[in-house]
């Protein structure tokens, strides 16, 4: 480790998301964090400088080749030119089509001969960012260059996004020495028409142009694109899965894994809104836009494609479905094999039950392997959190064309101001609805469910694998109508039903009559959420789309580079990829009230957030003022709010609630809590034995009625 802390020094790289540089002779780069700035995309140009030297440093590639090898579009394969197409052609391809980079090119001869500038000390002296200062001051006596820099794509600082540095030769002295490839924010030259330059990517030509460094240094240059793999070579990090980590082939590099495609925006599918339980999902082979199922803990997920070895995925280990565990807390300068307080950002689930983070990729690491066909809690490979906690995500009978049964767990229990259902997988699925209040018998609904919602005024019902059916009325005379199949997930609110279709289409019906027609209102839906007379839709691209009032209003917000968000208080909450929480009220603009957070809640006029620290704090009141946030809580392992209520779990700690003002003391109110939910004058909580409680006012003190037992 503190070798590793002594290269980041001697590089220089103040900016910890751009630091990079290959280690050994594959690949590799110096350490990173993950913060992922607003994502470039469309057409991107940038400039690349060829240098070479005084005294034979020659390039052995013409300058004619490089600009092909940068920009030419189906540059196809030769006998002298072994690359996979173009840095433009990889692009294009492992970003789905929504990037076009090109690159500018110039040549200069630098002042110095190169061991001048590629010297043992040379990161300590910063002789190798001498040599990119040296080429842009002596560039600007060129009055072409200059023109031609005023169209160069600048990033969110106005900085130019891509400068790539080229020279002939190779590197003397090793990983982190001298010339030795690397991505750095570490110089500052602004031109005198006012061009600024502090990012940029150096690699060396050698013998021959090569994609795997130059793609995998642009990817932290273009993209903040973290290295995914263990500085110290006792652990494999992604491996051979990503560009970001080993990288395939040196001519035909594997494209970036799906959490780095997901951050850069180019797309994803959202697998919790398959339904819950049974879903038979047949992926795409070599899809762009991986699935992602989300857990209980806002930046740790799973995520998963289906790889056939072909095309840019030549080079992947081999066939089968890859799963990742990604925690974006992670930290790749680990050196262990991973533990519950320190794990890398980006693991590979071995089929073959190898520990995560120690495998560079092999056959035994993809599904199905030996007839190791399932991924569960208790499996030979386990989907557990990485703090030992059951994910609740399944997969069941993989097969080798990448088909997969989807399971995630059906919520235990739920409840809304006038009922409670619970679920009870121990026998056989069944859903058992009640309304609150003295006496109230629980009406067992069925069994084998696979999903269901309450509204105040319904419950729906899921008992087939893409089949709904609505109850109305009260439950003790209450009558069912069936919605149709084709439905992967839905949701109740008032007097709204809403369906997502396998195809991405969300339909909603509104009033009283469940018989009324559907209205489509958007299409390529990932994630969806209605609530009152809001309807907020998520597409694969990060699109967010919100509207208040009729189905067919017009949407009245539209944002993109959206991760996810929460409805509350009539607010819509935006979570954008890069860790910003922005808030919009219909009437009013989109205003950012935190950052770098990793959690957050709306209700009433609250907003709560978590640091990713575990910092809970709370504002209330208007936004279009000055923000107050107040901390409510620390190393809180979940919150939610109600009403005028804060409910805080710690884990081993209980379940505790402040009532009323901010500024009133947390009152815990249950121990051994495994999970809760607060609703105005309720609490109800399931401890770790399988008890589900209810307290009711008043809160503090007061006895808690047992609802259900053995709901495990």
């Amino acid at each position: 480790m503190e070798k590793v802390k002594e290269a980041k020094a001697e590089l220089g790289l103040d900016d910890a998301r751009a630091s990079s540089m290959y280690k050994k002779s594959s690949v590799p780069s110096a350490p990173s964090t993950p913060s992922i700035q607003a994502a470039l995309r469309g057409s991107i140009k940038g400039l690349t400088i060829v240098i070479e030297f005084p005294q034979g440093g020659t390039s052995a590639v013409p300058v004619s080749k490089i600009d092909d090898f940068l920009n030419k579009q189906n540059y196809s394969q030769s006998s002298t030119y072994r690359n996979n197409g173009s840095v433009r052609d990889y692009f294009a391809d492992v970003s789905g089509g929504k990037v076009n980079y090109t690159n500018l090119v110039f040549q200069y001869t630098a002042r110095n001969a190169k061991s001048y500038y590629d010297r043992v000390d040379g990161r300590t002296r910063g002789t190798h960012r001498e040599l990119v200062v040296e080429a842009l001051n002596a560039l600007q006596l060129n009055a072409t260059f200059m023109n031609s820099i005023l169209n160069l794509t600048r990033n969110s600082n106005g900085d130019v996004a891509a400068l790539n540095i080229l020279y002939a030769g190779s590197p003397d002295w090793g990983w982190a020495k001298g010339l030795w490839p690397h991505s750095s924010t570490g110089i500052n030259v602004i031109t005198s028409n006012g061009v600024r330059f502090r990012r940029y990517q150096m690699t060396n030509i050698g013998a021959e142009m090569t994609l795997r460094t130059f793609v995998h240094e642009n990817g932290h240059m273009l993209f903040d694109f973290p290295d995914l793999y263990d500085y110290t070579d006792n652990t494999r990090g992604a491996g051979n899965f990503c560009l970001m980590a080993h990288g395939g082939n040196n001519y035909n590099p594997v494209p970036p894994s799906p959490y780095l495609r997901k951050m850069a925006g180019w797309g994803e599918r959202f697998l919790n809104d398959y339904g819950t339980g049974g879903t038979v999902i047949m992926p795409t082979a070599n899809d762009i836009a991986a699935y992602r199922h989300a857990t209980s803990l806002p930046n740790e997920y799973f995520m998963l494609e289906y790889i056939q070895k072909r095309g840019r995925y030549q080079y992947f280990p081999g066939n089968g479905l890859v799963i990742y565990h990604v925690d974006e807390r992670g930290n790749n300068d680990y050196t262990g094999i991973g533990t519950a307080s320190q794990h890398a950002m980006v693991s590979i689930e071995s089929a073959s039950g190898t520990v995560p983070g120690t495998t560079s990729g092999a056959q035994r690491d993809m599904f199905p392997y030996q007839g190791k066909n399932d991924f569960y809690h208790s499996s030979n490979t386990s989907s557990s959190l990485w703090n030992g906690r059951d994910s609740g995500f399944a997969l069941w009978d993989i097969e080798g064309t990448g088909e997969f049964r989807y399971m995630t767990k059906v919520p235990k229990f739920k409840i809304t101001e006038e009922r409670l259902a619970v679920y009870d997988v121990n026998d056989i699925g069944s859903l058992h609805v009640k309304e609150w209040g003295n006496g109230q018998p629980f009406v067992n609904m069925g069994y084998m469910t696979i999903d269901y919602d309450l509204s105040e005024l319904r419950v729906g019902t899921m008992y087939a694998v893409d089949n709904l059916s609505v109850a109305e009325g009260y439950m003790s005379n209450y009558s069912l109508t069936d919605m149709g199949s084709g439905v992967e997930s839905f949701q109740l609110d008032g007097d709204r039903v809403a369906v997502k279709r396998h195809d991405g289409t969300l339909d909603v019906k509104e009033g009283l009559l469940l018989n009324a027609p559907w209205t489509t209102v958007a299409t390529d839906v990932v994630k969806y959420e209605i609530r009152g007379t809001q309807i907020v839709v998520l597409d694969s691209n990060g699109v967010l789309k919100a509207k208040v009032g009729d189905v067919n209003s017009a949407w009245g917000l539209t944002v993109g580079n959206v991760q996810s968000f929460e409805l509350g208080g009539g607010r819509v909450g935006v979570f954008h990829n890069w860790g910003t929480l922005s808030v919009w009220e219909s009437g009013s603009g989109l205003r950012t009230v935190a950052q770098q957070i990793s959690a957050f809640k709306m209700e009433w006029d609250r907003i709560a957030v978590q640091q990713h620290n575990g910092d809970v704090a709370v504002h209330e009141g208007p936004i279009d003022g000055v923000l107050n946030f107040v901390k409510v809580g620390q190393d809180v392992t979940s919150f939610q709010l109600s009403t005028d209520r804060i409910a805080t779990h710690y884990d081993g700690l209980g379940l505790s609630v402040i009532e009323g003002p901010l500024r009133f003391r947390q009152e815990t109110v249950a121990t051994n809590v495994s999970s809760y939910q607060i609703k105005r004058n309720r609490i109800v909580d399931l401890d770790k034995n399988g008890t589900l409680t209810v307290r009711e006012e008043p809160r503090y003190g007061s006895p808690s009625t047992v609802l259900w037992t053995g709901l495990h």
